[in-house]
């Protein structure tokens, strides 16, 4: 079958963006069955990777983002964060404008515009539209299509978690509207595609308990992984933390744990190390490096290397959902891991058996220390995480699953 995928980040190998690095996955593994066209932006500085990905993928629509969206969503947060009264007036109604309107900026609008024309003349048995925000934005275009929409996240989720952890004042009862208008745009977005696909079952069950009518299914992002290492030299003082650290979901999770798991640990091991590998760290987390205790790696070009060196892997986010691809590629490596049960929801690994799951700083510590020095239980651990994923998530079984679902969705569409 012929489909286009479009998407607003990128796809290649090692993309800065989780998301770019899952969608390059499919296509590589899709890619290997089926005709595939892409439509794509991109940014400056990523001008090479399109040849990269024209391997993989008929390139009929690449647009350059007027902005780099690390650097934009860094200082739209940095903004929104400091501003004063009217400022943080003005940015709410603005972005209350755009999701009530679905209204793309002036370089999505070009996108849009030149991948409509691109359908057009193509004619491709499957559109597939990444992300909930493109999903948004283009499906008032394609109700008419064979479409499909793939939420990587659920936005409205971490929205709420936002609203609930703000306090008290002007900008909760802006996360709140935010949150509302999310909860109004998604499901009447994804109503216009023939199915959504999340990429988990608690995405999927979350949704449903909001519109039962929508037609959902599950593509976890789990293409394309390479075979776990029998042999990998472990430092038996490291704790790892993966993440871009321009988003402040994951600010938060490292700022929590520095301040107030790290000392618990010190205090028993204080031979300990926290390694923080990410690009896009703002300068007061930069200046916490001290070459000793913390680490800070900034971007690296692949994990690997840390993953395989590292003796535990911490995920405490406080904001977050979809699937925590950290989490999952740690688990499928049998790196233990130790997480917050927001972390674990798109994977649904068992406590105790292949994940410990903490939420206080206590438990982080502790889960954390019996890891580093009890070879049994991080055996167990690590030999049980892999096993999950294996038995969970089956690459061959979700492939012939989603031909199974796109071959309907085309007969439906020429009925």
């Amino acid at each position: 079958m012929n489909v286009l995928i479009a998407t607003p980040y990128l796809p290649y190998p090692d993309a800065p963006h989780a998301t770019a690095e899952a969608i390059f996955r499919f296509i590589y593994r899709f890619g290997q069955r089926h005709h595939l066209y892409l439509a794509s932006m991109y940014e400056p500085s990523e001008v090479a990777q399109l040849d990269v990905i024209k391997h993989h993928a008929d390139v009929v629509c690449a647009v350059m983002s007027r902005e780099s969206s690390i650097s934009a969503h860094l200082q739209r947060r940095q903004a929104f964060e400091s501003s004063g009264l009217f400022s943080t007036l003005r940015a709410a109604v603005s972005g209350a404008e755009r999701l009530l309107s679905a209204a793309p900026k002036a370089d999505e609008a070009e996108f849009i515009e030149k991948t409509l024309e691109q359908i057009s003349i193509l004619n491709p048995d499957i559109v597939q539209v990444e992300t909930a925000h493109l999903s948004r934005l283009m499906s008032k275009y394609l109700e008419r299509l064979p479409a499909v929409a793939v939420a990587h996240d659920v936005d409205m989720k971490p929205a709420y978690r936002r609203f609930e952890q703000a306090p008290l004042g002007l900008k909760k009862l802006i996360y709140y509207s935010n949150y509302r208008l999310l909860s109004l745009a998604e499901p009447r977005a994804y109503k216009r595609y023939r199915r959504l696909y999340t990429v988990s079952a608690f995405d999927k069950a979350y949704l449903l308990r909001r519109d039962s009518s929508l037609n959902i299914g599950e593509r976890p992002s789990i293409f394309m992984l390479p075979e776990p290492s029998e042999h990998m030299a472990r430092n038996r003082q490291m704790i790892l933390f993966l993440g871009a650290m321009h988003r402040q979901e994951n600010i938060e999770a490292v700022l929590f744990f520095i301040s107030k798991v790290l000392p618990l640990i010190q205090a028993s091991n204080p031979n300990s190390e926290f390694h923080l590998v990410g690009g896009g760290a703002p300068d007061h987390l930069q200046r916490l490096h001290d070459g000793k205790t913390i680490f800070i790696h900034g971007f690296v070009k692949s994990a690997m290397p840390y993953f395989k060196q590292a003796r535990v892997m911490v995920a405490p986010m406080l904001v977050g959902g979809g699937m925590i691809m950290k989490v999952f590629y740690a688990l499928h490596y049998g790196l233990p891991t130790v997480a917050s049960p927001i972390a674990n929801e798109g994977i649904g690994a068992e406590h105790g058996e292949s994940i410990f799951l903490a939420e206080s700083p206590d438990d982080f510590a502790r889960h954390i220390q019996t890891l580093l020095s009890d070879d049994d239980a991080w055996r167990r651990i690590s030999q049980g995480a892999s096993a999950f994923i294996a038995k969970r998530f089956n690459q061959d079984a979700l492939i012939e699953q989603l031909e199974a679902d796109y071959a309907e969705i085309i007969s439906s569409h020429r009925q």
